[in-house]
């Protein structure tokens, strides 16, 4: 990747790589690479202000184990690892196909939303899950992607791996909207 379009996270201090004033420094508790630049990204957003610590990171994720691997607004794609917990698991003692997609989602919705201006959000309209093997207990990794950013319409997809093999894809529409308080 290279240099002019890469700020690196580091615990605790952040570290800029960037000599065109690209943007932006996250990360109060990560370990993260995110590449960025100016044009796709809104500081104020939701997503931007969860990552500094001046949002609350979303119950769902933090029930998921979300661990922020990568964000790349200009390409549309977010990766993350989540937690399979024993918790999820079904009666043969595989993750249920609910946690399998909550997780997709919660890889695709970031790869939108970190091309959000400050207010919008975008609840999805249609989630479609495959599921190709089944998901032990442990990391799995998930990575999203959006396919096409329309007006206020946009196509995203999915998949989850866990050891290198995949355990799902998704699809999912999005619209985006203005927060309303």
């Amino acid at each position: 990747m290279p240099a002019d379009i890469v700020y690196q996270y580091r615990l605790p201090e952040v570290d800029k790589i960037n000599n065109q004033g690209c943007l932006y420094a996250i990360a109060k508790n990560l370990n993260v690479n995110i590449s960025i630049k100016g044009e796709f990204v809104d500081k104020n957003a939701f997503f931007w202000q969860i990552q500094e610590g001046h949002l609350p990171q979303p119950a769902a994720a933090i029930t998921l184990g979300i661990n922020f691997l990568r964000a790349d607004p200009e390409a549309g794609v977010f990766e993350a690892e989540f937690e399979g917990k024993k918790e999820f698991t079904n009666p043969v003692g595989n993750i249920q196909g609910g946690f399998l997609s909550a997780m997709l989602d919660e890889t695709m919705g970031p790869a939108l939303a970190t091309r959000l201006a400050e207010g919008e959000f975008a609840p999805t309209l249609n989630l479609n899950v495959q599921f190709f093997s089944p998901a032990k207990v442990g990391r799995l990794h998930g990575v999203g992607r959006v396919e096409q950013h329309g007006g206020s319409i946009c196509y995203l997809s999915g998949k989850l791996f866990q050891d290198g093999r995949i355990v799902a894809t998704a699809t999912a529409t999005a619209v985006i909207r203005k927060f309303q308080a």
